[in-house]
């Protein structure tokens, strides 16, 4: 694998390979200098957290250097330097780029120009590959696998790219997929039509409580508000503990993070939140990918 843009770049033997290092670095609570000497640059266009430092987490638990930066404002982005310029000017600093854009396609646009792996850490409303890999290290540490889950969506589903990968993941292990949204916020159709032209069993609801029964997973995707068109204002009832009430004791429900008002702060107690361990396991994960990047 010399870059990794989108899940489809994994092939599903390649995507167990990643979930098994991953589960072998958290079991064992590896830190090393197996890649000492190597610099990771991590450029973000756009905000992050949780990408941007469990990326950082992972190189230096690895031995790595980080480089990089966290607003376009401090980089000559800001002189109009265009993306791929300042791709090829960071290649020569850098051993691996991890990179973060408001706008879709830009990662692909980037690995053009690439000499070196570039890891797409979220491009516009697009995809999200790395996410969507510890989404399915938490799935598969609850449940033992991945093949065959009922899996329903929730919340912007429509500009939200953690949900839209880990849908199209998912699609290839025979998982059943429910996508829970008003109108304005279903998916787009190139993503209806891609999960079903794998064969993937899809339906649509309205509201989490008309499907909450019949489900193993629970994924929730905060309203990505600053990629709204202005005249949209859908509304999306938050998630509470009251309303899981209604679900199965085995429900799992994970969140990408942040959230905002769409997952009540009381399901934090109950056991079927997994969006913590969600966000930890982002380290292992992004370990292994760099692990199978750079050492092979």
């Amino acid at each position: 694998m010399k870059n990794i843009l989108s899940i489809d770049d994994l092939a599903n033997d390649e995507i167990s390979a990643v979930l098994d290092n991953a589960a072998r670095i958290k079991s064992e609570g590896v830190r090393g200098t197996e890649l000492a000497g190597r610099i990771a640059a991590l450029l973000f266009f756009e905000p992050s957290t949780r990408t941007r430092l469990s990326f950082a987490s992972a190189a230096q638990r690895l031995g790595m250097g980080v480089i990089g930066f966290d607003d376009p404002a401090t980089s000559s982005a800001a002189k109009g330097e265009s993306l791929t310029d300042t791709i090829q000017v960071v290649q020569t600093y850098a051993d691996l780029i991890v990179l973060r854009h408001p706008r879709a396609g830009a990662a692909h646009e980037a690995a053009g120009v690439a000499a070196v792996p570039l890891v797409n850490g979220g491009d516009g409303g697009r995809e999200h590959p790395t996410q969507t890999l510890y989404d399915l290290f938490t799935v598969r540490e609850r449940f033992g696998r991945l093949d065959g889950l009922r899996v329903g969506f929730y919340g912007d589903l429509r500009f939200g790219r953690a949900a839209n990968s880990l849908a199209l993941a998912l699609s290839r292990f025979g998982a059943e997929l429910t996508w829970i949204a008003p109108a304005d916020l279903q998916p787009a159709e190139e993503v209806v039509a891609a999960v079903r032209g794998r064969g993937a069993a899809t339906a649509t609801a309205e509201r989490p409580a008309e499907v909450l029964s019949g489900l193993d997973v629970l994924y929730v995707s905060r309203p990505q508000r600053e990629r709204w068109p202005a005249a949209m204002a859908p509304e999306l009832p938050p998630v509470t503990r009251e309303l899981l009430g209604r679900a199965p004791e085995q429900l799992l429900v994970l969140h990408p993070l942040p959230r905002t008002d769409e997952l009540a702060v009381d399901v934090d107690a109950d056991p079927r939140a997994g969006y913590f361990q969600q966000v930890a396991n982002g380290v292992p994960v992004r370990m292994a990918v760099l692990r199978q990047l750079l050492a092979g």
